[in-house]
């Protein structure tokens, strides 16, 4: 954001109320988390067709955070020049604060979820060794390399390739390597120094820290929009993970690619979570019928 302002300038009042508004977002978060376990984690009930991959808590945050990143790189890129600024800059101020508090809120909500509630093993996003020989054979495979579907899923080779090997689990491994540990690390970054840049209007921050904190949270906001469109590109540009993308709108998978990518994920969605019978029908319902998990092939957090 911009430099120092007149404690009596419209930015500077808007920058003391963001701030404040930025803390209640964290913390309310953080309660929201603590206490709405089901808006999380409902019980996977699979079928024939299809399996429940996200919950639809997950999948209301997933795009509300979307579209706060989208309104934060827009401010920001308003903040760094890139761009003219059609509004009023108090106005800008505004919607980045307001992207921020969205981001915070989320941010808060799934951290606190997941520490108060722990996670099991099919919730594992944190990489081994083992998943970085599975994402190389991965990215392979999206290059065509390995397995037969051709580059990008769009030409299927008529060679023949080494199979994709796979652990099965719920997440691949590149979301495990190339996704999730590289989100939390820049996004940490962009929320620890863009915290400490806000409070400098409601508490005296030494310039010092400002000289240091401003470049890293630019250097931050650059790998965030880097990481954007290399996740979007991932789901929108490799036909392989398509199912994946329409989970994210569906709550849903489709059985055959959970069978063929997820099928240890399978396995212990039907042996379920100790005190927590997996797709208990609902009243005057009959139950899920049990997927079949015969065929094994290569492979965010509720189920």
């Amino acid at each position: 954001m911009a430099g120092s302002f007149s404690p009596t300038s419209v930015i500077f009042q808007v920058s003391n109320i963001g701030v404040k508004v930025l803390l209640l977002a964290l913390f309310a978060g953080i309660a929201f988390g603590l206490l709405r376990r089901p808006f999380f984690r409902p019980r996977p009930q699979p079928s024939d067709a299809s399996v429940q991959r996200h919950s639809g808590g997950n999948m209301w945050l997933h795009w509300l955070n979307a579209a706060a990143f989208l309104l934060a790189i827009y401010t920001a890129a308003i903040f760094l020049r890139w761009i003219g600024n059609p509004l009023s800059l108090p106005t800008v101020y505004v919607l980045h604060y307001t992207a921020a508090a969205i981001m915070l809120f989320s941010i808060g909500a799934v951290a606190m979820n997941a520490l108060t509630y722990g996670t099991t093993s099919r919730h594992r996003l944190i990489p081994t060794a083992a998943d970085l020989r599975e994402f190389g054979a991965e990215f392979a495979g999206y290059l065509g390399l390995r397995g037969d579907q051709g580059f990008a899923g769009f030409f299927p080779s008529k060679r023949q390739h080494p199979p994709v090997p796979s652990s099965g689990d719920k997440y691949l491994a590149t979301e495990r390597v190339m996704s999730y540990p590289i989100w939390v690390v820049v996004v940490a970054v962009v929320v620890v120094t863009g915290l400490i840049k806000a409070l400098r209007y409601i508490y005296p921050i030494p310039h010092s820290w400002l000289s240091i904190v401003t470049p890293v949270h630019d250097i931050a906001g650059y790998v965030v929009i880097a990481m954007f469109v290399f996740h979007a590109g991932a789901v929108l540009l490799i036909r392989t993970n398509w199912p994946l993308l329409r989970s994210m709108f569906t709550g849903r998978e489709d059985m055959t690619y959970a069978q063929e990518h997820n099928a240890e994920w399978l396995k212990q969605i039907e042996l379920g979570e100790p005190g927590e019978p997996v797709g208990k029908p609902a009243a005057g319902r009959p139950g899920p019928v049990t997927p079949s998990l015969g065929h094994h092939g290569p492979s965010d957090g509720e189920n």
